[in-house]
């Protein structure tokens, strides 16, 4: 009983802090810089990657989100980070997203 309980609590702390990470990368998909504070706030890793290895910054590069591409570098994400090929100015160029750029 004792390890069910423990595996419980473990699977219970590592929902909670995945969740504001998951919501950090859904909102710099959508462009909704509100949540993506809010995310941050709640303690979201600015530079935590999905499976595919893309963080916040690249996802908004990809989508063309530069008002969500703005907050993560004045909020501190890495631009040097890399999904496993390109970082989020080589994605943004390779899709033609010059506003991104401009950021």
């Amino acid at each position: 009983m004792r390890i069910v309980t423990l595996s419980m609590i473990s699977f219970i702390l590592v929902a909670c802090v995945m969740e504001p990470n998951e919501s950090l990368l859904k909102a710099a998909s959508n462009g909704d810089v509100a949540e993506i504070e809010a995310a941050l706030s709640k303690g979201a890793n600015i530079n935590f990657t999905d499976e595919k290895g893309n963080d916040a910054l690249i996802i908004s590069a990809m989508q063309d989100k530069p008002e969500s591409v703005r907050i993560l570098l004045k909020r501190g994400a890495k631009i040097t980070c890399t999904n496993t090929v390109l970082s989020a100015p080589e994605v943004a160029a390779l899709m033609g997203h010059n506003e991104v750029l401009s950021v």
